[in-house]
């Protein structure tokens, strides 16, 4: 009983894997043959997304490009854009403009900041620190107020003002 034909070794070491022995199997498959189609199923998938991102960016290009607005030859941005390239809020805006002296424009009641006028108040007001391994800008401690104005409560002068 210790003799076994060739058909029954070939079976003991996996089916249909061409006669070689000692080799796993996955689904029939050569392990090279099933590596190989998983490398080109993720490149497939990688390459699928790249072209989604390739036609977000082109997207984003041409609404930039068609979107941006000059004045004096100068760019204009806007809230959004203002909010976005600082990290901050629509109200930390409106205290820049009120306390801090940012410079804007109001073009059909919307508020526009001249890209020189920005940079000022950045250099002016802001300084890059490191938070959580990512640069960011911050207002200076030392940063230049605008001067209080009579403060009104209800409409009426506060008693010494006037």
């Amino acid at each position: 009983m210790d003799t076994m034909t060739m058909e029954q070794a070939r079976g003991r070491t996996g089916a249909g894997n061409g006669g070689k022995t000692g080799r796993k199997t996955v689904r029939g498959k050569d392990p090279e043959t099933v590596a190989q189609e998983q490398f080109e199923a993720w490149m497939q998938r990688i390459m699928e997304r790249f072209d989604r991102q390739d036609k977000i960016i082109s997207v984003l290009i041409n609404k930039d490009a068609a979107g941006v607005k000059y004045m004096d030859g100068e760019r204009l941005y806007d809230n959004q854009d203002l909010c976005e390239m600082l990290r901050t809020s629509k109200r930390s805006l409106q205290r820049f403009r009120s306390e801090y002296g940012l410079r804007y424009r109001k073009i059909s009641r919307k508020s526009y900041y001249k890209e020189s006028d920005v940079l000022e108040f950045i250099s002016r007001n802001m300084e890059e620190v490191v938070q959580d391994g990512e640069k960011v800008l911050k207002m200076k401690e030392e940063a230049k107020r605008k001067p209080d104005k009579a403060k009104r409560k209800g409409g009426k002068r506060v008693a010494g003002h006037r």
